[in-house]
């Protein structure tokens, strides 16, 4: 039984088949009027039902659309004899087709799973599809396309993640990472990340020649070679690596599968290893390099990758956010800006304040982006950032992942660091310290804009060098090599006829041994408080006037010097009243 497919004056496309006419009609349908251009179709249509005929609508299904993939693969050749990939992308879109309009009866497979780029190279690698419940027993595969829309709390743009056991040898370990994957509660985004971790452990564990079998037995020697592959590691990518793998021993061992001793549990975490979180950022200058590169090269996805680029370093939200904003998202808020909906961590109805010009470049973004959207699939319809792939055939949505790749691909090709949409996120976070710092704020602000309480910002982003910095840049001098004499302290108990240096301070002596009265901050008797920050600041203002005025090179150099030390200070005293640092 074949199709054959022939043009109809020149505009449409007819078949003549045997087959029952509903078939017919959603076939001539999907070539007719589904998006995109159709180059390869007519090869997979004639194709298709070479091997597996059907009679009914319903049986469209799971099984069928593998099959079908699986011949194709051979019988789709180009005239060199290669795979014709248009073709089977072509196929991969009328099973799209036939998914968003209801056709067939698929229980596994997902409009999400099929919208994955890599879709035909992944089920001719093995993995099949499935949809997580924690109300479902544990599935056998070793590669599974798998749908977590369902164990997600929020509405998040990704729902389908992988899982591939094949590297494994053992059996043993096939079976409990399997366990942990399926069955281990946590935020199912970020399994693939935290799991490769994990990985990388059992592998060592594979290497071993005798057989394992359950429980499996876990000992010091194995924890210890685990380590020593992380020891040329950052620590904060350390501390990740083995927090996963405690997870998955803690977990495994209640279920009985492990067996470890206390001792070599504990060496799990007998490391000075403390995550911290990678705390640098881009300048200014370095984020308006890679946005300018972006828009040298041609493309509308390098265009949204720079306009990520310029949100994000705007804004609160994360880059995932920005990929996911629908172009319903803009709220006007008048001279005060717009307000956007996005969906965080705790609330998937919220919305963020941006100021005028980042709205704008949204609104241009919604029009510049609208011939994609007419060309997109139902489910992609409602996005922003959508641009047409490669091939020309399909229109992909713009995800986090494609935003880190393409930021440190750029950055490599200017010479700067890589560090991803992190790197954005804490100038950005930075910029809010320098905020709090030149508004004398205690935090809310702080806390309000960059949606972290304030605890995590402190313990992330408010880092001691991060202060120093945007002290040393506010007052437009260098601080950092500066060495204090005296000391910094929440307050003294000291009689006002200490006090010294216009107000800065106190000094702890009842009569001045100091040769130079106006040097008291190179002195180790002198002692500065919270409460001396005014004068700080008055006389920081001071100075920095008289450097303006001062026609002298060498005295100029004097007084710069002791403008930094000054500035000093006044950092030293913003760390100890934000509780960045101990008095001292």
């Amino acid at each position: 039984m074949r199709i054959i497919v022939y043009e109809n004056n020149g505009k449409t496309s007819k078949i003549k088949t045997d087959y029952p006419d509903k078939i017919t009609n959603i076939i001539e349908d999907f070539l007719n009027n589904y998006k995109g251009v159709k180059v390869g179709y007519k090869l997979f249509v004639e194709k298709m039902f070479d091997k597996h005929t059907i009679e009914h609508i319903s049986e469209f299904n799971d099984q069928l659309l593998i099959e079908q993939l699986e011949y194709l693969n051979t019988a789709c050749l180009t005239k060199k004899g290669e795979v014709n990939g248009r073709s089977l992308n072509g196929f991969i879109n009328f099973y799209r087709y036939l998914l968003e309009n209801n056709f067939g009866t698929f229980n596994y497979f997902t409009l999400e799973m099929l919208e994955n780029k890599d879709i035909v190279k992944l089920l001719l690698n093995g993995f099949r599809p499935v949809i997580y419940s924690p109300y479902l027993t544990t599935p056998t595969y070793t590669k599974m396309l798998v749908d977590i829309t369902k164990a997600q709390r929020n509405s998040k743009s990704k729902s389908v993640i992988l899982f591939d056991s094949s590297e494994l040898i053992h059996e043993t370990l096939r079976v409990l990472y399997l366990d942990f994957f399926w069955n281990y509660q946590e935020d199912y985004t970020g399994k693939p990340a935290k799991d490769y971790w994990l990985l990388r452990f059992l592998k060592s564990l594979d290497s071993k020649e005798e057989s394992l079998e359950l429980p499996l037995e876990i000992t010091g020697t194995d924890i210890t070679t685990y380590k020593n592959t992380l020891k040329d590691m950052e620590d904060s990518s350390r501390g990740v690596a083995l927090s996963r793998v405690r997870q998955f021993i803690d977990y495994e061992q209640g279920r009985n599968n492990i067996k470890i001793s206390s001792f070599a549990r504990n060496q799990v975490t007998s490391t000075n290893v403390k995550s911290v979180g990678d705390t640098r950022a881009y300048n200014k200058k370095q984020l308006d390099e890679m946005i300018i590169k972006l828009n040298e090269i041609s493309g509308l996805k390098n265009y949204l990758v720079g306009c990520c680029i310029e949100i994000q370093r705007r804004s609160a939200m994360r880059p995932e956010t920005i990929c996911n904003l629908e172009i319903d998202c803009l709220i006007s808020q008048g001279t005060d800006g717009f307000k956007v909906k996005d969906s965080t961590k705790t609330n998937p109805d919220d919305y963020d304040p941006i100021d005028i010009y980042t709205g704008k470049l949204i609104q241009k973004l919604i029009t510049i982006t609208q011939d994609a959207r007419e060309q997109a699939p139902n489910s992609k319809k409602k996005y922003i950032f959508l641009y047409e792939a490669d091939n020309k055939q399909t229109i992909n949505k713009l995800t986090r992942t494609e935003l880190c790749r393409a930021i440190n691909n750029t950055a490599k090709e200017l010479c700067i660091p890589q560090l991803g949409t992190k790197g954005i996120r804490n100038h950005f976070d930075r910029k809010l310290n320098q905020f709090d710092f030149e508004g004398k704020a205690n935090g809310t602000i702080v806390s309000a804009v960059s949606k972290h309480s304030m605890a995590v910002h402190i313990k992330h982003y408010s880092v001691v060098e991060d202060y120093l910095t945007v002290c040393g840049d506010y007052y437009n001098v260098e601080i950092g090599e500066i060495d204090l004499k005296g000391k910094i302290m929440s307050k003294v108990d000291l009689d006002n006829n200490r006090v010294v240096e216009d107000g800065c301070g106190f000094c702890c002596k009842e009569h001045c041994l100091n040769s130079h009265s106006d040097e008291c901050q190179s002195c180790k008797d002198f002692v500065a408080t919270i409460d001396n920050i005014p004068y700080f600041e008055s006389k920081i203002e001071k100075i920095t006037n008289e450097i303006i005025n001062q026609k002298s090179d060498h005295e100029r150099e004097f007084l710069t010097y002791k403008k930094a030390l000054l500035v000093r200070y006044l950092s030293e005293l913003m760390l100890l009243k934000k509780s960045l640092k101990e008095a001292c």
